[in-house]
């Protein structure tokens, strides 16, 4: 996204809507999603490629802790 991160924007969502679940998918390696706060900021993240069973488990992960972080 040009004009914001996705943590960012998940931010500024649970601003307006505080109990919103969010799931965030990266291509990036290493630390870099860590370095833009993901895991501080209760996200719930998937690295690409990823398989299906494993957005789904994902998904469920993120579902369940009803917006709190799971990795």
């Amino acid at each position: 996204m040009p004009e914001m991160t996705g943590p960012v924007l998940v931010g500024r969502a649970r601003e307006i809507l505080p109990g919103l679940r969010c799931l965030l998918i990266s291509g990036y390696t290493g630390n870099i999603p860590s370095e833009h706060g993901i895991a501080e900021n209760n996200q719930t993240l998937v690295h690409k490629p990823f398989t299906r069973a494993a957005l789904a488990h994902k998904i469920r992960e993120c579902l369940d802790a009803g917006g709190a972080s799971t990795s």
